[in-house]
């Protein structure tokens, strides 16, 4: 069996720009077991910020691991403290995106997905802060790019990149997989923010694959922070991919 990838990073401090990246083959790319779509779960925690995410991912001709269309849905929960002059302002709000999309296969390695859609985010700031960009309702388009390619037996590479056009947000992953034994572990990179902000984040996973259905992660690093969340510490996070 081709190797089992989990890719379901939902970055801590990528609040602004919903880094649901839920990507569409977390589970072999060949094999006849090859799931119709894919739930996804993540919970992450960092200084001052908490973040948690569920969403699908579906294919249209109900196989995953195959060329053709999906469709990809997810809903956010956030909450944040961020600085405005001398003052700390706390963040809280919800999020929800809808994308269609397209899938590539190329080898029995590799693929990459293109979506284009919408997103919507709904932010109370405390104190009341209208300076922000972010404050209220923003209703944008949001497009994401996923890619995966194996390596050989021993390791997998994966990357994604998205845009949410509102506050100029964006997010971009890339993660180097080692497999040993039966689990998964490697370093990840990442860079995110908006108009507001910029943070960088250097750490490490792990994915165990429990079943062929089922596959749970964790992640742990450093974010670097600049801009009114110059917060920078250690974040953690939890995921979860349910094939069907």
């Amino acid at each position: 069996m081709r190797h089992t990838k989990l890719k379901l990073a939902a970055s801590a401090a990528a609040l602004l720009c919903f880094a649901t990246a839920a990507n569409a083959d977390v589970f072999p790319n060949s094999g006849a077991k090859a799931p119709q779509g894919v739930v996804f779960g993540a919970a992450n925690m960092g200084d001052d910020t908490t973040y948690a995410v569920i969403g699908a991912v579906h294919a249209i001709n109900a196989n995953m691991n195959s060329n053709g269309f999906l469709v990809h849905g997810a809903v956010e929960l956030l909450n944040y403290d961020y600085l405005s002059g001398a003052t700390t302002i706390s963040a809280d709000g919800w999020g929800a995106s809808i994308m269609a999309g397209y899938q590539f296969m190329f080898s029995n390695a590799g693929k990459i997905a293109l979506y284009a859609g919408v997103g919507h985010r709904d932010i109370d700031t405390t104190p009341n802060d209208p300076l922000s960009e972010t404050n209220g309702q923003n209703t944008a388009f949001k497009g994401q790019v996923e890619a995966y390619y194996g390596v050989g037996e021993m390791v997998d590479l994966s990357a994604l990149a998205n845009y949410f056009d509102s506050a100029g947000s964006y997010y971009g992953r890339a993660r180097a997989g080692f497999h040993l034994g039966g689990v998964v572990v490697g370093p990840e990179i990442a860079l995110h923010g908006s108009d507001e902000y910029d943070t960088r984040e250097y750490g490490a996973f792990i994915r165990y694959t429990a079943t062929d259905t089922v596959a749970i992660g964790a992640k742990v690093g450093y974010a670097d922070r600049d801009g009114n969340r110059n917060d920078d510490g250690a974040y953690f996070g939890i995921e979860i991919g349910l094939g069907y």
